[in-house]
């Protein structure tokens, strides 16, 4: 027997609209949106911002020391110690803190949008001023965690193993894990405009993966190295064979294998996004 076909209600046309998934363009309007913001955002407003995400990345090092605190020394063991390492994001992003690895997703796509020199600029600006604030402040934390003593002692030979770990692969090595976070942080931003109240799981998750599979992250890792040199395991001298090849790592993943590739499928289909608008700094550009 032959089905009928009955046309659709528009209450039904409705219903199958909003369960549609959203097209790449309302992601990336999304995200830009938020990038015009940042653009925007005063100098202060910025370092002051990048300043708390700094200390809160301090937090991850002081879960993971915690928990290694109450666990056996047994194969699994880093398995449930890495279950902290989310935690400074977390704060982070759900606090709406700058963190540099986000920021090699969002102030770029207004860019791409409408170049210029201007917002270009301010663009660079935004990033010099994220990472200093956020290494001040991830300097700063370690600085009161390996001085203060707020830990268990027993807490604290973990805590600086985690550094010492941070430093035991060659630049190359390190280049190359720094890509994967790179990569994974600014996809986690990529998709966290759809995720609504999912979006906590998949921070979590995201960043679950680049703590266990010890993927470096220059503000993350920053905080370990500096706890472990601050304790005497570590030079400073060895900090600079750590930070720049991190950096560009976490640079190269975020904007080629996500802001770009990104950019570039809505190029290609063809699709235009919502022209911003013009204030403050982006007028200038």
């Amino acid at each position: 027997m032959t089905p009928v076909n009955t046309p659709a209600s528009k209450d039904e046309q409705q219903q199958a609209h909003d369960k549609a998934r959203p097209r790449t363009i309302v992601i990336y309007d999304a995200i830009r949106e938020e990038g015009e913001d940042e653009l925007a955002r005063s100098p202060w407003g910025t370092l002051w911002s990048a300043l708390a995400a700094g200390l809160s990345m301090t937090l991850g090092v002081v879960a993971m020391g915690a928990f290694a605190a109450h666990l056996p020394d047994v194969s699994w063991r880093p398995l449930v110690v890495d279950l902290g390492y989310p935690l400074g994001y977390l704060i982070v992003i759900l606090g709406r803190q700058q963190l540099f690895t986000e920021n090699t997703l969002t102030p770029i796509l207004p860019i791409l949008s409408a170049p210029s020199p201007g917002r270009i600029a301010r663009a660079g600006q935004v990033w010099l001023l994220v990472l200093i604030g956020n290494i001040v402040g991830a300097l700063i934390g370690a600085f009161f965690l390996a001085h203060a003593h707020p830990m268990p002692v027993a807490a604290e030979a973990p805590m600086v193993e985690l550094g010492v770990r941070a430093m035991d692969h060659d630049i190359f090595t390190r280049f190359a894990q720094a890509i994967f976070a790179g990569w994974l942080i600014a996809l986690m931003v990529w998709v966290l405009p759809l995720a609504e109240s999912a979006g906590p799981f998949i921070i979590f998750f995201v960043t679950y993966v680049v703590g266990i599979a010890e993927f470096a992250h220059i503000i993350a890792g920053s905080v370990e190295v500096f706890y472990a040199t601050f304790a005497g395991r570590l030079e400073w001298s060895t900090y600079p064979a750590f930070f720049f090849p991190t950096l560009l790592g976490n640079i190269v993943g975020g904007v080629t294998f996500v802001t770009l590739l990104g950019f570039a499928q809505i190029a290609s289909d063809g699709t235009k996004s919502r022209k911003p608008q013009a204030s403050g700094p982006k007028a200038k550009g």
